[in-house]
């Protein structure tokens, strides 16, 4: 990266061909102009949503002068090359973009026209700095059988509560893909448990468009989540840390009258702060699409479809009387009311045609939580206390989701999730509680990248003797995972660093699966 002086007057600044503002509101910051002590790319760069012939770049600008809690007003020229090599000695395509202030400095670049699944190389140019280089890829056509797709997926990465040292073995596995499944950044003041806290930061609950982008610049500049960034595109979905723990729908836990408002304000920022396409997202009233659920095909032989569990779903069930959020309950008659939904009865329509509609091999289902219940006898006991937050507070709902990938004609359904920080390997059943009921999918439930998980290991091993279905269970670890889908069988490991206190921690892999085409369920191998 070109750490060169930056400017040491405001025309210099201007003459730049990158990083001036259009027009001349930036005169009056001219005293301000200093040697920074970072590079404008302070908080990386990423590549998302590929396409056979286009692809997503993006950045967020933060130049010295610039505050990540109260931007100026003027919008900053930024250039972006597009190579097929990583030294740029044929550059494909260049051009401008322009950061605009009111979305907190974020760029967000559609480039079109590009040959379909290859591998490109981007970077963005600011005054006299360059970013460092990201690799993306894009999609097959879908009418190409590809021989392999190596995904990555994780969820929850607490900053307060580790380093995100797995993203270092994610970045050497060097995957074609990744899928973050929700709690990208955690809304929270700073953590009240000190004995946990690795790293410490001192902002207030996030609340306010403001605080909800200087999160994510505080997230976004630890350096192995940029180098996660720049290694492979991103698909990203959120949970419920993006705007407030276990809120559903347009309540909160505190049944905050403006909460509507504010979950408003959350989305635009995790939106300003993906690699999407933003600028197709702004409607003809200026009103921001939130929909966040749809499928991507990766050539003829894979459909990846990505769920929202949080703002379309029903309010979780036997909460106490005013109160809002996720409580554990027994005997709670409500959770089996077929007319709530955890996804929102007009995304179950979509999901099920989805399904459907796929003729791939492999269709992967990318939601935020467990799927599998981890004890059979919490549905045979009234007495047992259920997490009401998750799939077993919505057991229609959950009946429905088996009912759609049990489709005739869906091939090898493997459901992804997160959320529990905890790992879960398991098979779904048609009808949980049958016995003879038969195994229609897979499940693959990862641990958190940093945050603590909420149960023991002995709880875990538990959950296994008493469950057949669930196969692997580890509360000890964090870390991620990695899904490998050849043309006839997948491969399933489980990535666990050693511990999070340590950027420099060993990775190794603890759990690995297989997964035979047309025949449902996971099979154990050596995890070496």
């Amino acid at each position: 990266m070109n750490r060169r002086r930056w400017s040491q007057s405001l025309l210099a600044l201007l003459a730049l061909e990158g990083c001036a503002a259009p027009g001349a509101g930036l005169y009056r910051h001219a005293a301000q102009l200093h040697e920074p002590r970072t590079s404008p790319f302070r908080l990386g760069i990423a590549s998302g949503e590929p396409q056979a012939r286009s692809l997503i770049l993006w950045t967020r600008i933060l130049p010295e002068e610039f505050s990540a809690t109260a931007p100026p007003d003027q919008d900053v020229m930024v250039r972006w090359e597009l190579a097929d090599d990583p030294s740029f000695q044929r550059i494909l395509q260049h051009g401008q973009a322009r950061a605009l202030a009111v979305r907190a400095h974020c760029v967000h670049v559609k480039v079109q026209g590009l040959q379909p699944n290859r591998p490109y190389f981007y970077r963005f140019h600011c005054g006299a700095y360059t970013s460092v280089t990201g690799r993306a890829r894009t999609a097959p056509p879908p009418e190409q059988a590809i021989e392999t797709l190596n995904i990555a997926f994780a969820s929850c990465q607490h900053w307060e509560m580790g380093h995100f040292g797995a993203y270092q073995d994610l970045v050497a596995q060097n995957p074609d893909l990744v899928l973050f499944l929700g709690d990208y950044l955690y809304e929270y003041g700073p953590y009240a448990g000190p004995s946990q806290r690795v790293r410490r930061h001192d902002s207030p609950l996030v609340r306010t468009l403001g605080q909800y982008r200087a999160r994510y610049a505080l997230y976004k500049g630890d350096p192995d989540l940029q180098a996660a960034h720049a290694v492979a595109p991103w698909l990203n979905i959120w949970d419920d840390h993006e705007v407030e723990n276990d809120y559903a729908g347009i309540l909160a836990r505190d049944r905050d009258p403006q909460f509507a408002a504010r979950r408003l304000m959350a989305y635009q920022a995790f939106l300003e702060h993906m690699p999407v396409d933003f600028e197709a997202r702004i409607g003809a009233q200026g009103m921001l699409d939130t929909r966040i659920y749809r499928h991507l095909d990766w050539g003829s032989q894979i459909r990846i479809h990505l769920l929202d569990t949080r703002q379309y779903r029903d309010v979780q069930a036997c909460v106490p009387p005013g109160k809002g959020g996720a409580f554990a309950a027994s005997g709670c008659e409500a959770r089996h009311d077929p007319a709530r939904s955890l996804l929102g009865h007009e995304q179950e329509r979509w999901l099920r045609e989805s399904l459907r509609a796929s003729r791939a091999r492999w269709n992967i289902i990318a939601q935020q939580t467990l799927v599998t219940s981890l004890s059979v006898t919490q549905e045979q006991d009234p007495q047992e206390r259920v997490w009401m937050d998750g799939w077993d507070g919505y057991l229609p709902a959950k009946q429905r989701l088996l009912q759609a990938l049990a489709q005739p004609g869906v091939r090898n359904p493997i459901v992804l999730g997160g959320d529990v920080h905890s790992e879960w390997l398991c098979n779904l059943r048609l009808d949980p509680l049958r016995p003879d009921s038969p195994i229609i999918a897979s499940e693959a439930c990862g641990t958190s990248i940093t945050s603590s998980a909420g149960i023991t290991q002995k709880a875990a091993e538990k959950a296994m003797r008493e469950n057949r279905d669930v196969l692997y269970g580890n509360a000890d670890r964090r870390g991620y995972n990695l899904l490998s889908l050849g043309t006839e069988v997948a491969q399933l490991r489980f990535r666990a660093i050693e511990d999070v206190r340590r950027r420099d921690a060993p990775v190794r892999s603890l759990a690995r699966f297989i997964i035979e085409s047309g025949r449902p369920g996971l099979q154990a191998r050596d995890p070496a």
